[in-house]
């Protein structure tokens, strides 16, 4: 997280997540959480506010950077970029949704995993699989990101 303090104050806190942290279009993050952070119920009552917001926000960033964003990144480049961009919320739900559906005493050890593919030089398991506890669950989830991606013009 960054602060920006004035007066000793916190006025502002920013959240930065690493973990998958690469050069890519705005839009592959916030169809990376609606798609893994959200179910589809959700997605239906808020799927267009959540865009709109997002690209407000990206906005306002880009015009305190000094950009002018109907140059460097207009609503129309945006939603171009959702379509094309968009069926990328259905390959992550395939990674993710998995783990996002098991409870935590059934997560895997990554680190127990990673020395034991350090030793191996292979992986043998998968990393966030379905089990007879998530499956249900994992169904109803990743059918849900299927429909939405279609739903939303993404297939």
């Amino acid at each position: 997280m960054m602060f920006r303090y004035e007066e000793g104050k916190v006025q502002e806190i920013i959240f930065f997540d690493w973990q998958v942290m690469r050069y890519v279009t705005p839009v592959q993050d916030i169809v990376y959480f609606i798609f893994c952070c959200t179910d589809g119920e959700f997605r239906r009552q808020y799927y267009h506010e959540m865009i709109d917001i997002y690209y407000r926000s990206l906005s306002t960033m880009l015009a305190k950077l000094q950009h002018d964003v109907r140059e460097v990144f207009p609503r129309s480049a945006f939603d171009e970029q959702l379509r094309v961009f968009g069926r990328y919320g259905i390959l992550m739900g395939m990674f993710l949704v998995p783990m996002m559906c098991t409870r935590n005493e059934e997560l895997p050890d990554i680190e127990a995993m990673a020395h034991k593919m350090a030793e191996s030089q292979q992986l043998n398991e998968s990393f966030f699989k379905t089990t007879e506890s998530n499956q249900e669950a994992y169904e109803t989830r990743i059918r849900a990101v299927v429909k939405d991606c279609i739903r939303f013009g993404y297939f």
